[in-house]
């Protein structure tokens, strides 16, 4: 039997990185409503989910273990302390997603196997890897119960457009629908038919001082010190250019920004 998700109809950005109260409550006052949340970052903050729920008037929430985030700081995550969360506090979220094994197909497997013997409903990760041939079957595996699944270890990789090629092609085949994590501005997402995403970029107005513009289409990154180039663009999005200095107004531009490009990527 195949596994169906309630998906809604259109492309989703989700909004991920805001496992805090300033974050999301910045969210929810731009009227974002698509959010993927960190149980890793969760953790770490030491935040009650109920207190993030609260700011948002209809979420659409996923949840993510954050394996990848834990595993670039040494950081093991229990699978049964993530299975007890989700069944504490699973009524917030629409979906939440396997604890993935990063580069490890077996393991991530077993780890979908576990929680759905638990009576869990995880969504399947799929993982980039340089040998597609080896892993392949467990993608099979997947499409073959399951109408979603999630393609991971894919941000900030200089892979081969071929990979995806290959994994659409299988995808395609079944009629199967795919998040991808952590990409929100790259060609990739115009490409090929992915029905969710989720990306941090918004967050660089507030860690790194830059800005978001949209030129041919897609976002495109910038240092404040050049914001003077984009004055019509950035006052279109209904930010003061002059108030850039703000962390809190380039953070609110390059949500608009994302959303304007997530409605862009709604019409293709």
């Amino acid at each position: 039997m195949i596994r169906k998700f309630a998906l809604k109809e259109k492309f989703n950005m989700h909004f991920a990185g805001a496992e805090d109260l300033e974050k999301s409550k910045l969210l929810s006052e731009e009227d974002v409503e698509n959010i993927l949340w960190s149980f890793y970052r969760i953790k770490e903050n030491k935040i009650d989910i109920r207190d993030l729920v609260k700011h948002f008037k209809k979420p659409n929430i996923i949840l993510d273990s954050g394996a990848y985030t834990a595993r670039t700081k040494g950081v093991y995550i229990s699978i049964y302390e993530y299975m007890d969360f989700i069944k504490m506090y699973g009524k917030y979220f629409d979906f939440y997603v396997n604890l993935d094994v990063i580069y490890n197909a077996k393991k991530t497997l077993k780890n979908q196997l576990k929680m759905e013997e638990e009576g869990l409903e995880p969504i399947p990760v799929f993982h980039y890897s340089k040998n597609f041939g080896k892993d392949k079957k467990y993608l099979n595996y997947y499409v073959k119960r399951h109408d979603y699944i999630g393609l991971g270890g894919i941000a900030n990789i200089d892979f081969s457009i071929e990979w995806f090629e290959k994994v659409f092609r299988i995808l395609d085949k079944y009629k199967i629908r795919a998040h991808a994590f952590g990409i929100g501005t790259q060609r990739i997402l115009r490409k090929f038919g992915f029905h969710s995403s989720d990306t941090t970029d918004w967050l660089s107005g507030f860690l790194y001082g830059t800005i978001y513009v949209l030129e041919k289409g897609l976002p495109k990154r910038v240092k404040t010190s050049k914001a003077f180039i984009y004055k019509n663009t950035i006052e279109h999005f209904g930010i003061d250019y002059n108030k850039l200095h703000d962390r809190i107004e380039r953070t609110k531009l390059n949500i608009r920004v994302l959303k304007s490009f997530e409605k862009e990527l709604r019409r293709c």
